[in-house]
């Protein structure tokens, strides 16, 4: 949940060293995933940017450091149907939480413990409920435009 100036993914894959070989995004606009590979031609590396999911894949467990600052406020703007979104707060929160703040209907993500994707479809019982946390991707299903706000 920082922002780091001037970052892109061939700067993310160099700070995580030899064991990062490719940072994947979903273009919105596009409606497609677009990938850098380590060594890829300039043309295809891409800014990395706050409040946005990201796959990032590496040949094993991966310390690294990133400088940067926390802003005071972030918003990232959802359109209607799937987003795919980093969670940009320190605040952890639960699934229903989240979802209640914008109107969505469904938050997903990959739950590293049991190797599955897991959900929350708003209104479904506690038990389905989860714990939203800093820096994780999620994909969040609204019905229309609208602002996550991290304060």
């Amino acid at each position: 949940p920082i922002v780091v100036e001037g970052l892109t993914a061939s700067g993310l894959l160099a700070a995580m060293g030899g064991s990062g070989l490719m940072v994947t995004m979903l273009d919105e606009t596009e409606r497609r995933y677009h990938s850098y590979v380590a060594g890829d031609r300039p043309e295809y590396d891409f800014a990395v940017e706050t409040g946005v999911g990201y796959f990032v894949y590496v040949t094993a467990d991966t310390p690294f450091t990133l400088t940067g600052y926390f802003p005071e406020v972030s918003s990232t703007p959802l359109q209607e149907g799937w987003n795919f979104i980093g969670y940009s707060s320190l605040q952890t929160e639960m699934a229903s939480q989240l979802l209640d703040r914008v109107g969505g209907l469904v938050l997903t993500c990959f739950d590293e413990e049991s190797g599955r994707y897991v959900s929350y479809v708003s209104g479904d019982s506690a038990e389905y409920d989860y714990l939203v946390t800093p820096g994780n991707a999620y994909y969040i299903w609204v019905d229309g435009p609208c602002d996550l706000v991290f304060a």
